[in-house]
């Protein structure tokens, strides 16, 4: 019987890091425009009580280190997770019976994903369950964070449009490219 991490160094489906670190730009690259005074910069600046001379205070380099980091963060959960690539999360419906050495599973498995092959791995699919995680996920936290803290409908949709069109872009990144 095969050892555990040997099996599951066989079937498992490598996500490309890089992919994972295009998507982490797109946070990035979207809030620069986004909130930008071509886009959402004076209703947001509304929203939250804020001056453009108190923003231009702030030290625009910890805030582009935060956004990085909390977009990686992002990033690694789309693409790690299975909610956009559905063959990781076949996996995890297998992931005990493949360390006990199950080898009736670990055929199945393959069989499984030999079918699929590519199936749901475009662009539109990825974008589709980044969108669907950023309304049912992520807009919901904004929300919550917004009511507690009195912020106005108006600065959901700002901020929560902007996490939901995020994640829908770094989904179907990710569904390409992984």
């Amino acid at each position: 019987m095969p050892a555990a991490e040997s099996v599951m160094e066989e079937i498992q489906q490598p996500v490309k890091f890089v992919a994972v670190l295009v998507a982490t730009l797109v946070p990035v690259v979207l809030g620069m425009v986004w909130y930008s005074p071509i886009a959402f910069l004076k209703p947001w600046l509304k929203s939250v009580n804020m001056t453009e001379e108190q923003m231009k205070q702030s030290s625009m380099v910890k805030m582009m280190i935060g956004s990085v980091i909390i977009a990686f963060f992002l990033s690694a959960t789309l693409a790690y997770s299975g909610i956009i690539v559905h063959q990781l999360g076949l996996m995890s419906l297998f992931i005990a019976k493949f360390q006990a050495g199950d080898s009736g599973a670990i055929a199945t498995y393959k069989q499984l994903v030999e079918s699929l092959g590519m199936a749901h791995r475009s662009f539109g699919h990825g974008f589709f369950h980044g969108a669907m995680f950023g309304i049912f996920g992520l807009i919901p936290v904004v929300t919550s964070g917004a009511i507690y803290e009195q912020k106005g409908f108006k600065y959901v949709l700002i901020v929560g449009g902007y996490w939901a069109i995020s994640s829908a872009l770094m989904g179907g990144i990710i569904s390409v490219w992984v």
